[in-house]
């Protein structure tokens, strides 16, 4: 299926086919879902079925939604300009925000009715015909999801995602309709109430998990585990002179990734060669991760030898305590016949309150290792992705 809708709107990491690949998915579900909606609504109230009129209404909640996937990918598909150097692609993440909040609007609204027919049922009418349509609703808006899912993880689109659970959310609310069916074939009137309020906690619930996870990456989270070891991977393992990678920050802006780190690399190298190693390592990390990636340079004194044994001596400790994350610019100066040392200490977030303790207790530790450093300057480097 990828390799037909390929061929219809091209390659899905171009923002032009990308914004095909979102539209497409939008119209398809508008005409879908008006369709759905019509054919509920006119059979819910023919069978006097709130269950059955709330769900067609969620399906008409959808045709907003897909409405709002559309205009998102028009808008983050423009081009950067003066106001915007990074383009429009978190205008996504705003659509998914506001989808979500009409998720969550909608799961009230339905709660609260449902409430008033869990104390005052009515009788709900079956009809073959109905429990027709109820299926072959579930069928069809369960296509729709895994249609939505597809197309979004080919366009990694958290927009298309959302929309997608509006979808299954639709197939699931169907299911506990045929459920009050059956309910009522054996005097259970109130269960059809019951259901309605079943749908609105799950449309509430997937509407509050989009809204974190949307809110979430609008003020900014750190790139995954294994994107922060493909990155140092690439640094270390292509230039036998990189000593360490640290200090790695991401920051995302739709497909625009952008971010810097910094590699340890020997002060004896001189300026070109340094250059043509932070150009080199730029380069593999867009072409194998499509990230743009400004690489900074930290020159270390490999020769010296206080400077080897204290690195493998705080390696040793701060690899082995777990208040610890890692450690990085580790200088030495001399001056006046005195020796002081400078690095820089990363904590885990929860040990933050005893840092100055920490801090205290690691520098005791390396002044009875190495009595004839006679100063120790520690600043601690904010996490940001370890």
């Amino acid at each position: 299926m990828k390799n037909l809708l390929v061929k219809m709107f091209g390659d899905p990491e171009l923002s032009s086919n990308r914004e095909k690949f979102g539209k497409f998915e939008g119209y398809t579900s508008i005409a879908l879902n008006l369709l759905l909606f019509i054919i509920k609504l006119v059979f819910g109230l023919l069978s006097h079925s709130y269950a059955l009129i709330a769900d067609s209404f969620h399906s008409l909640s959808d045709i907003l939604t897909s409405v709002i996937v559309i205009v998102s990918f028009k808008l983050s598909s423009q081009p950067p300009d003066k106001e915007h150097p990074y383009g429009h692609g978190r205008i996504e993440y705003i659509s998914t925000l506001i989808i979500a909040i009409l998720l969550i609007l909608v799961g009230f609204e339905f709660a609260r009715i449902s409430i008033t027919r869990i104390m005052k049922p009515k009788e709900v009418i079956f009809t073959p015909l109905v429990l027709i349509i109820v299926i072959l609703t579930i069928v069809l808006k369960e296509l729709m999801a895994r249609l939505s899912f597809y197309i979004g993880k080919i366009i990694k689109s958290e927009t298309l995602m959302a929309d997608a659970w509006h979808h299954r959310s639709d197939a699931i609310s169907s299911v506990l309709v045929v459920i009050s069916f059956i309910s009522v074939y054996f005097g259970l009137f109130a269960i059809d109430g019951i259901a309605s309020f079943i749908i609105a906690l799950f449309i509430t619930y997937i509407g509050i998990n989009i809204l974190k996870k949307s809110v979430n990456i609008l003020i900014g989270t750190a790139p995954s585990a294994n994107v922060i070891k493909n990155i140092k991977d690439i640094a270390l393992h292509n230039n036998d002179n990189v000593i360490s990678v640290h200090d790695v920050i991401i920051n995302t802006y739709g497909k625009l990734s952008i971010g810097s780190l910094h590699i340890v690399i020997p002060d004896t190298l001189n300026l070109v060669t340094a250059h043509a190693i932070s150009d080199s390592i730029e380069k593999m990390i867009k072409s194998e991760m499509n990230m743009d990636i400004t690489v900074h340079i930290d020159p270390i004194d490999n020769k010296d030898n206080l400077l080897r044994n204290l690195h493998t001596y705080l390696n040793s400790i701060i690899s082995g305590d777990k208040n610890y994350i890692e450690f990085h610019d580790l200088h030495i100066l001399r001056k006046d016949q005195k020796i002081s040392i400078y690095f820089e200490l990363v904590f885990r977030r929860s040990d933050m309150n005893n840092k100055e303790y920490l801090i205290g207790l690691l520098e005791e530790k390396i002044k009875h290792t190495f009595n004839e450093i006679d100063e120790i300057y520690i600043e601690v480097d904010p996490e940001y992705t370890y």
